[in-house]
């Protein structure tokens, strides 16, 4: 009897081994099938990933296993992935890859691109790596989607890279203009831009205290900043994106305290060298042009990482009735280390790539002083001119 249980259970592991050895040789993922009625049935997928799937093999939630082949099912979605669906026209007794479907639909079938148009029709894209079959897939589609919308705009020729990404890139664009419906079964990356500028960023600084009398006048420094524009693949959104930049600047601060009452006049006089890192984040909408040159304004922040180093400081301390005047050095403006500020930016850009553009912020306690046992502080204005190229 002790044998037989023994037995039991050894027959019982091996089935559950072979069980698991089973499904993770098979690599099981999560998904759903499609039925003929257009229900959605989840549960785990597996098909042939070299080659478009004759039959799939799925479980349900429930874990009964079944087998479908194209006419049984109208397709089936991996979570996250691809879709496969039927397609007589391409070929039968398969399920073929789609990766877009609207008026105008894509297809991939053993590394072959291919388009249906209105008709349902097949169109064979060239999928050669050479310039002549890019400018052969630009011409099919542009005439594909011709009609109101003027897709070579959004999408040039110059930024047509003949992969799967800018063909559905078209597509998209133009069945948002046609308001048709559409659905993407591909993962679209963010659309990225870079950019360098150089310009001038100026300041000035007005004193917050009611004790003293004060100025420091307006200067201007040298500003660089690299950056990324980051929009979404939606059309809807194509007027919109975020900047992300990291600047460099360096500026010197001359301040003049004065203060004065009926026994003594004080003055002061420090000289210091900043250099300041900053980080504008800021969100934009490009105005529509139908010229080359396009506007655009945003609205966003600005931290500024700062360096102070006092180049020079002094106090000349005056008693009126004896006239004596002591001079001695002093420090009495420190430069905060860390700095937000709230910004707006304005440019237009020439022809997509130059752009001519300003920002402008106001960074409260820009520099903190203490004066003659009054503290206050310089609340720093700016505005900054650059022009710079995107690539």
């Amino acid at each position: 009897m002790k044998s037989k249980k023994i037995f039991l259970l050894f027959l019982m592991f091996t089935y559950l081994g072979l069980e698991a050895s089973l499904a993770q040789e098979l690599s099981f993922k999560s998904g759903y099938i499609l039925t003929n009625d257009g229900n959605k049935i989840k549960g785990k997928i597996h098909y042939d990933k070299e080659l478009n799937p004759t039959t799939v093999l799925f479980i349900n939630n429930d874990g009964n296993q079944t087998i479908f082949s194209p006419n049984q099912i109208r397709g089936f979605k991996i979570k996250g992935g691809n879709f496969f669906t039927e397609n007589n026209k391409i070929k039968g007794d398969e399920f073929i890859e789609q990766v877009f479907k609207g008026k105008i639909s894509l297809f991939i079938h053993k590394n072959q691109l291919i388009l249906t148009d209105y008709n349902d029709d097949l169109v064979f894209l060239n999928t050669e790596d050479n310039e002549k079959s890019r400018l052969e897939n630009y011409n099919i589609l542009l005439s594909l989607t011709s009609g109101l919308c003027y897709i070579e705009k959004s999408n040039p020729y110059k930024a047509f890279k003949n992969d799967i990404g800018s063909i559905i890139a078209i597509l998209r664009e133009f069945h948002y203009c046609e308001s048709e419906a559409y659905k993407i079964y591909y993962k679209q990356p963010l659309i990225l831009a870079y950019n360098l500028s150089l310009g001038f960023l100026f300041q000035s600084y007005p004193l917050s205290s009611p004790s003293w009398e004060a100025e420091s006048p307006n200067g201007f420094s040298p500003f660089f900043l690299a950056g990324i524009q980051i929009k979404s693949p939606e059309p809807k959104l194509k007027k919109t994106r975020l900047d992300l930049g990291l600047g460099l600047s360096q500026s010197t601060i001359t301040t003049i305290i004065f203060e004065e009452n009926s026994i003594k006049a004080i003055s002061g006089r420090q000289v210091t060298n900043v250099t300041a890192i900053h980080v504008p984040v800021i969100f934009v909408y490009e105005i529509p042009s139908k010229i080359n040159i396009s506007p655009y304004l945003g609205m966003g922040l600005m931290s500024s990482l700062k360096f102070g180093k006092i180049k020079s400081g002094l106090i000349n301390d005056l008693e009126k009735d004896s006239q004596y005047a002591i001079i001695k050095p002093a420090e009495f403006m420190e430069t905060p280390r860390f700095n937000l500020s709230p910004i707006l930016k304005f440019g237009i850009k020439w022809k997509g790539n130059l752009y001519l553009e300003s920002i402008l912020g106001q960074q409260l306690n820009a520099q903190n002083v203490y004066f003659n046992g009054v503290n206050g502080s310089l609340t720093e204005r700016f505005f900054s001119l650059s022009l710079g190229c995107k690539f």
